[in-house]
């Protein structure tokens, strides 16, 4: 008669550890390929808003919408067919890259952009706001009520954007010029829309500040972050943050990797250091801001 011979500890103890060894190796594969999921999805996004605006511009004589945050609803009719001095010169408004203005952001909506697309799958329609008030059923722009005038979205929208020359400094040294394309017609290598890369984020509604880059090994990077001159300055090249999705205003997107991405001050119509924003130093960008000799 023979005996039943089950596991001893030790069997079951290599058993498990052989088990746990595996899942430690494939558990990091498995997430660098999600991450690399979110990263298509993202580069999606961003040539998916840069469509919308082309479209936009195709009905208003080939020229971009104005999107500063700080124009107002009612002048909707008087930024259609209008150039772009003759828009400047009645409104001497800035804003900060992130936000749209209602009449755009709407008018995007209505032109087939939908609001995932003005959203990273690693940050997600949470980072979505409205006047920097969080939003917790926001659908729809156009519901929103009357006291909305401009809304937060994952990414940098470099076109459209009134104040077309930003001033560096000596004493700001972020805030290096960028141009803004004006129209179809603009120079292809001009960055139009980018995934953010961003030190002096707001969090929700408060004063608290974080630097957020959106694209690590494994997702989304949030770091405390204070205000300069007595916060941090964490850059994006001090974590470990990979990059982030750029499209172009000829349309091309790229995954524009952390150490070539050069630091903008996204906020034009302000000489604050809180807010410095990522992506990259063109070409075209020499025409009003040469290099250094």
């Amino acid at each position: 008669m023979s005996l039943k011979r089950g596991f001893t500890l030790i069997e079951l103890l290599v058993v498990i550890s052989i088990i746990a060894l595996l899942i430690a190796i494939l558990l990091p594969a498995l997430s660098r390929t999600k991450e690399a999921s979110r990263r298509i999805e993202c580069a999606a996004n961003t040539r998916s808003v840069m469509q919308g605006f082309m479209t936009l511009a195709t009905d208003n004589k080939s020229a971009y919408r104005l999107n500063s945050r700080s124009l107002g609803q009612t002048q909707k009719k008087s930024l259609t067919f209008r150039s772009y001095d003759e828009i400047r010169s009645q409104t001497g408004t800035s804003g900060h890259a992130s936000f749209l203005n209602r009449h755009v952001f709407v008018d995007m909506i209505e032109a087939g952009v939908s609001l995932n697309n003005f959203s990273c799958p690693n940050r997600g329609l949470g980072f979505l706001n409205s006047n920097r008030k969080v939003d917790s059923d926001l659908q729809n722009p156009k519901d929103a009520p009357a006291s909305v005038t401009y809304f937060r979205t994952c990414f940098y929208t470099l076109v459209g954007r009134d104040q077309q020359i930003i001033q560096g400094s000596s004493s700001n040294p972020d805030r290096l010029k960028w141009i803004s394309p004006e129209n179809l017609d603009a120079p292809g290598d001009l960055p139009a829309v980018a995934c953010i890369l961003e030190r002096g984020t707001f969090r929700g509604t408060g004063t608290e500040r974080a630097a957020t880059y959106p694209h690590g090994p494994n997702g989304m990077i949030e770091v405390a972050d204070g205000t300069p001159p007595a916060g941090k300055n964490t850059f994006p090249e001090q974590t470990e943050s990979e990059g982030g999705n750029v499209t172009s205003q000829d349309g091309s997107t790229v995954f524009l990797r952390t150490g070539e991405a050069t630091r903008f001050n996204p906020f034009p119509g302000a000489a604050s250091t809180a807010l410095v924003g990522h992506w990259q130093y063109v070409n075209s960008y020499d025409e009003v801001n040469p290099p250094a000799p």
